[in-house]
């Protein structure tokens, strides 16, 4: 099972669910991602690794504001 961070199981499943209509609407496309507000990376690294065990390549871009 894929490890996302803080968020709840419904929505980690909502994700998955998003970015499976994403690959079915896009079959041969690198799909580009972006997260905002990472905080420790998790759930940028559970999306990606999703969409890798698809068999698909991603770009992933997180944006987080460092103090």
């Amino acid at each position: 099972m894929i490890q996302y961070g803080l968020i709840s199981e419904c929505d980690a499943r909502t994700i998955e669910k998003t970015i499976d209509l994403i690959l079915k609407e896009f079959p041969a496309e690198v799909i580009n991602t972006c997260e905002i507000g990472i905080y420790s990376g998790m759930t940028s690294n559970a999306i990606c690794e999703y969409i890798h065990s698809k068999d698909r390549g991603v770009f992933h871009t997180g944006i987080d504001n460092l103090k």
